[in-house]
Parts: C-alpha cells; sequence; structure tokens
C-alpha cells in the first residue's frame, strides 16, 4: 500500500473515520462556532506552485491577484465559489499556475492538460503542443506554467459548475512502460515553489478545513470483486471524481487492473428542512452510514447539524470511453426543487470543522 500521508496523519484519519461515526448524532448547532476558514501561518513553502488569477476583459486579461500555493499544477473549483477574493465567477476568467520540477531521468518528456474550457502548457517560458516530445537530463530543473481558461456563469440561476483542470506528463520511464502507465499525473511532492527547490517564504494553509479524505483502490488479484487500499490522502477537492479514460487517477496506479474510488467528507447544514441526494455513473453514496437510494430516499435535517457523507465509486477499468467520472448532487430546501453539486466550501474534512494539519 501506498500513501502521502504522514503517520501522525494517517491516526488521525483512522480516528475520524471510525471512532467518530458513532458519535455524529452528538453534534450540534455547537460546532457553528467552529473555525470555517483554513489557518494560515507564515513560514517556508517548498512545495507548490504560484498562482495568478486574472479576469478577463474583452481581448484582455487583469490581474486579480496572486499567492503561492500548496498541491500541485492542478486546479479545481466550481462557478459557485470564487477561488480567489474579487474574482467574478460569472465573467470569464483564467487561472495560471507555476512550478519546478526536476527530471527523474535523461530522455524524452511530454505535458499536456485536461481543462474544463481548455488551457494550454508552458515549459520553459515556451507553449508546447500536448504531444510535443522535449528532451532533458536527469537534474535538469524544468519550469512547468499551466494555463487555465474558464468561460465564466453569467446566469445567477445557473447551478453548481465543477471547474477544473488536470495537469499530466510522461517520463522517460513511463513512455518506456507504455500503455496506461505512459501519461501520469503529476504529484505534488515533486512540485517546487522556487527554481532551486528550497522554498519561498510566504503565508500559507496550516490546516485543510474544506475538502475531502478521499481513497483509492485496486482490484484484489487474489479475492474475486474485491479492492486493496492502494493510497489514501486528504485533498483539497470535492466528493465528485474526474480522470480521462486510460489515464492514472493517482501516481503509480495503474487504472488497466481496475480501481475504485471512495471519498468521506461532512457537511454543516446551513438551513432546516429536508434533503434528497443523486449520483451519477452507479456510485453509490452514503449519509450517515445509510446508503442513499437515488432520487427516492428524502432525510430531514436540523440547521447545524453535521453530516457525514461517504461515496464510493463503481469499479473502473481498461481504456474504453472517455473518462472515468462520477457526480454527486443534492437536492435542499432552497435549491428550488433542482439537484446542485455540493461544493467545496460546503464539505470538511473533519467531523468538529476544524480541519487536518497539512505536512
Amino acid at each position: 500500500m501506498k500513501s502521502n500521508l504522514k503517520k501522525g496523519l494517517f491516526a488521525i484519519s483512522c480516528t475520524l473515520l471510525v471512532g467518530c461515526v458513532s458519535t455524529l448524532s452528538n453534534y450540534d448547532t455547537a460546532l457553528a462556532e467552529s473555525n470555517e476558514t483554513n489557518l494560515r501561518v507564515s513560514g517556508k513553502l517548498i512545495n507548490g506552485s504560484f498562482t495568478e488569477y486574472y479576469q478577463r476583459s474583452g481581448a484582455s486579461l487583469v490581474s486579480v491577484g496572486s499567492q503561492y500555493e500548496r498541491g500541485n499544477l492542478d486546479f479545481e473549483s466550481s462557478n459557485k465559489v470564487a477561488p480567489y477574493p474579487g474574482l467574478d465567477m460569472t465573467k470569464p476568467f483564467q487561472v495560471h499556475k507555476t512550478g519546478y520540477i526536476q527530471a527523474p531521468g535523461t530522455g524524452n518528456y511530454r505535458f499536456f492538460v485536461q481543462t474544463a474550457n481548455g488551457g494550454q502548457v508552458y515549459v520553459n517560458d515556451e507553449l508546447v503542443a500536448a504531444g510535443k516530445l522535449i528532451r532533458f537530463q536527469k537534474g535538469d530543473i524544468i519550469k512547468v506554467k499551466v494555463v487555465s481558461n474558464f468561460a465564466g456563469t453569467p446566469s445567477a440561476s445557473a447551478g453548481t459548475i465543477s471547474l477544473y483542470s488536470t495537469l499530466y506528463w510522461s517520463t522517460p520511464a513511463s513512455l518506456s512502460a507504455g500503455g496506461s502507465q505512459a501519461n501520469q499525473q503529476v504529484p505534488k511532492e515533486i512540485v517546487y515553489t522556487t527554481p532551486d527547490m528550497q522554498g519561498v517564504d510566504t503565508e500559507f494553509d496550516e490546516t485543510l478545513v474544506h475538502g475531502v479524505y478521499a481513497e483509492y483502490e485496486t482490484r484484489s488479484k487474489t479475492v474475486l470483486n474485491a479492492y486493496d487500499l492502494f493510497a489514501s490522502q486528504y485533498e483539497d477537492s470535492t466528493l465528485d471524481f474526474s480522470c480521462l479514460a486510460g489515464k492514472q487517477p493517482y501516481p503509480e496506479l495503474n487504472p488497466v487492473q481496475g480501481f475504485r474510488v471512495k471519498k468521506t467528507a461532512y457537511v454543516k447544514i446551513e438551513e432546516s428542512g429536508t434533503y434528497r441526494f443523486n449520483t451519477s455513473n452507479n456510485a453509490k453514496l452514503y449519509v450517515n452510514d445509510v446508503l442513499i437510494q437515488n432520487n427516492s430516499t428524502a432525510m430531514y435535517f436540523n440547521e447545524g447539524q453535521v453530516v457525514k457523507m461517504k461515496v464510493i465509486s463503481n469499479g473502473y477499468g481498461g481504456t474504453t470511453g472517455t473518462r472515468y467520472f462520477y457526480d454527486v448532487y443534492w437536492m435542499t430546501p432552497d435549491s428550488m426543487y433542482k439537484y446542485v453539486s455540493i461544493p467545496k466550501d460546503r464539505l470538511y474534512t473533519t467531523v468538529d470543522l476544524n480541519g487536518v494539519p497539512l505536512t
């Protein structure tokens, strides 16, 4: 089993996902006083990206702001949540993420980005086509910049729309392996904020409050219709999942063997009333550990109540189709009888809403 969680963080996850289940019903409106945003501290951020946010005005781009951020060069948000203060989600905008990667071996590399509305990849400040091979020597520092375009959502009545971009690369080793191993996501552990890989002094998040606990499993080679845990981590993402068919959903996880994804998060109810839930692509959703039947299971929650949500994907495998995916929707008292996506800012990584420490 692989995991990028340290032992302390793993212990937290076990406590949350096992020990806290029996106490879910005891949490109530008192949790409204818990932390609502990630705690920020000053220090040296080594792994991460320099992220710039731009509003499009005609043919011009207007800078909204920039900051160093944890994580890799991927981006995920929704049209209901501005990823940076002052960014107008109803109008077109761009997100630029820049980081530095040390070439793990000598040979050819290639890069491409999957986005909701198109994007570009710049390698050492040169725009590169998706299939272009670029040769590097082992140890070379590669500057990578991902530009993601988003059209904006002018209609105030529009439902929640996922906005994302995912960077894939091929290394000499993965190209040699071929097939589904050729194109891989770029792990956050190898993306650096500075070319000297020493990090930058800045403010960054100390805790991850909004997000999910994700588990990636591979199909068992010994037990029929069973899966083994491959990796787990807390993620700055929603309960939804999407990955290009044939591509690795997690670094070094071979999709051809077969895999599935589990995501767990907690939601604080903001309005008392009846809620319904729905998923796509045969994903199973458990609410407070009860399996929900799509469109048919109505549940009443009180304002301030904390609800556990866990989604388990259908098994994926092979390279047919265009992508592996599922989506999670809910109908709330104020959604006008429409199913809408659950935005990331409504999802908490822990049942106490205080978040987990980032390492």
